[in-house]
């Protein structure tokens, strides 16, 4: 009994010293991938912009958390929901305690050749402090670099 009761005394112990590292392993893994999305989506951007012909957009809204993909439906500058594609991303969608916190440029525009105009970084935070700094290049391309906490 004696063996079974020091068992469990030394198993409480190491979950007491894991569960916090767990936790922030899971919250940065949410901000990872919050990023990795927002990453997919520029370059989804770009790509349906090539394709289409038409300009596409994608805007920041820090009040409501979230960002919004848009193209020239029309080509004469009537922007509408991208078809076949979520057009509202919410950052809560990868979990609580992501937050949109600086944006240089919004909305951006991504022209048909695949070029961004105006180009510009996104930071995103999540609840430990640690950000993912979204860079877009006006090649089209984007970078994310990480610092995490």
């Amino acid at each position: 009994m004696v063996e079974l009761l020091i068992t469990l005394v030394l198993l409480g112990i190491a979950m007491a010293i894991a569960v916090p590292s767990f936790r922030g392993w899971v919250d940065n893994s949410n901000l990872k991938a919050a990023a990795r999305t927002l990453s997919s989506d520029i370059a989804y951007l770009r790509e349906a912009a090539m394709s289409s012909g038409r300009s596409h957009t994608i805007a920041y809204d820090m009040a409501q958390n979230r960002y919004t993909l848009r193209w020239d439906s029309d080509g004469a500058g009537t922007y509408a929901d991208v078809p076949n594609y979520p057009a509202l991303r919410p950052m809560s969608d990868h979990g609580g305690g992501i937050q949109i916190t600086s944006v240089t440029q919004t909305p951006i525009t991504i022209r048909s050749g695949g070029s961004i105009n105006p180009f510009g970084t996104v930071v995103i935070t999540n609840s430990r402090g640690s950000t993912a700094t979204i860079s877009t290049l006006i090649t089209g391309r984007s970078h994310v670099t990480y610092s995490m906490q």
